[in-house]
């Protein structure tokens, strides 16, 4: 069975989920930086695989649900089909009225996902929470490359070879996120291998304590 969002009560039900959410990662980022002063390697190691499964889960809901948003207000309207085992999609049941309504909707999801995700990004490089920024840094990069691919081949390529093809550009943004550069403590590296010498880092500083 699929689960869809379409209806008026379920709409407001996704919105409060996102909602609810993105504040509990503004109070957990402003919780941990006021009174975390060591942070064990563990603790490092631990808050990159939740923040990186937690953003991971949330994506494709957020991803459809943005293609929702930009297709009402171009006068179109739908529903979510989220499937059960990772991925969804939107039903048209109006479909836009603005020009090239239908292009733009299709660009949204990925794009969209990507502007969020790199404003949470660069909040996080500047805190050096560099496990949250390695977790949100990837997956930001594979939504702008999916959202491209979306936009640009969704109109012409068949059903099939469509979904034959996406992982490509997802795997790619994902792969050039891991090496994306970043200035980790002085030094210019790859993001994998900062987020590598940050745990390594935190296991140091408690060693040291």
């Amino acid at each position: 069975m699929f689960s869809q969002i379409g209806s008026l009560n379920g709409l407001k039900n996704f919105k409060r989920v996102e909602s609810e959410y993105f504040k509990t990662c503004f109070a957990y980022n402003y919780s941990y930086r006021s009174t975390m002063t060591v942070k064990h390697g563990v603790l490092s190691i631990a808050e990159y695989l939740s923040c990186f499964l937690i953003y991971l889960m949330t994506t494709v809901g957020l991803h459809e649900f943005l293609h929702l948003s930009v297709l009402r207000q171009l006068g179109g309207d739908g529903y979510i089909v989220l499937h059960p085992l990772g991925g969804g999609g939107v039903v048209y049941t109006h479909f836009p009225t603005a020009a090239n309504g239908e292009l733009i909707v299709l660009f949204s999801g990925g794009i969209l996902v990507f502007v969020i995700y790199t404003i949470f990004a660069l909040w996080n490089y500047k805190d050096e929470n560099y496990e949250e920024l390695a977790a949100l840094v990837p997956i930001a990069l594979m939504q702008l490359f999916y959202g491209l691919y979306e936009g640009v081949f969704k109109p012409t390529l068949s059903d099939v070879n469509y979904v034959n093809y996406a992982s490509i550009p997802a795997v790619l943004g994902f792969g050039i996120g891991l090496a994306f550069p970043i200035k980790h403590r002085g030094k210019w590296v790859p993001l994998f291998y900062a987020l590598v010498a940050e745990f390594v880092y935190q296991f140091d500083r408690v060693s040291d304590t």
